[in-house]
C-alpha cells in the first residue's frame, strides 16, 4: 500500500490517503492485509485522521474476509453503500477490457473512515472514442467531503 498524510488548502484539514493492491490469490494474504492497513489509522501513524482508502482488492465485496475485515467488523465504510446517490447501476468492476455485467463482483472499492461523507458514487466504464476501455478494471468513483 501506499499512503500520504494531506493537508486541505482551503480549510487546513488534514486528512489521510491510502491506495492499495491486494494480493490476486490468497484470501489470508487479503485479510492480513488488511488488518496492516487498519493498524496504520486506528492508532497508527494515520491515528484520528479522516481517511480515504482505494484500491483493488481481489475481494467481493460484502462476501469476503478482506471485506469483513475492513468493512463489517473494520472501521471503514464503503463508500457505494453509504453513497446518498448512486449514479450508475452496480456493476462488476473487473470486466477484464469487456461489457461490464451489472450484480457482478464489485473488487475495487473506496472506502472511508466514518467521519467522511459519501453524496455520490459512481462505477465509470469511459471507453475512448474507438471503443477500447483504458482498463481490464472500471474505476470506482465517490464525491466526498471532509468532516
Amino acid at each position: 500500500m501506499v499512503w500520504a498524510r494531506l493537508r486541505d488548502l482551503a480549510s487546513g484539514a488534514e486528512f489521510a490517503m491510502i491506495n492499495t493492491h491486494f494480493d490476486h490469490e490468497s484470501e489470508q494474504a487479503r485479510i492480513k492485509s488488511g488488518q496492516a492497513m487498519i493498524d496504520l489509522f486506528d492508532g497508527g501513524e494515520l491515528d484520528q485522521l479522516p481517511t480515504i482508502v482505494t484500491g483493488d482488492y481481489n475481494s467481493p465485496a460484502h462476501d469476503s474476509g478482506a471485506y469483513t475485515t475492513l468493512v463489517t467488523d473494520g472501521p471503514t465504510v464503503d463508500s457505494w453503500d453509504a453513497a446518498a446517490e448512486q449514479l450508475t447501476p452496480a456493476w462488476e468492476t473487473c470486466p477484464g477490457y469487456a461489457e461490464a455485467v451489472e450484480g457482478g463482483d464489485r473488487i475495487d472499492w473506496v472506502l472511508t473512515t466514518e467521519d467522511i461523507t459519501t453524496h455520490q458514487a459512481a462505477i465509470n466504464d469511459y471507453r475512448d472514442p474507438s471503443g477500447a476501455f483504458a482498463s481490464d478494471h472500471l474505476p470506482m468513483q465517490a464525491l466526498l467531503s471532509l468532516p
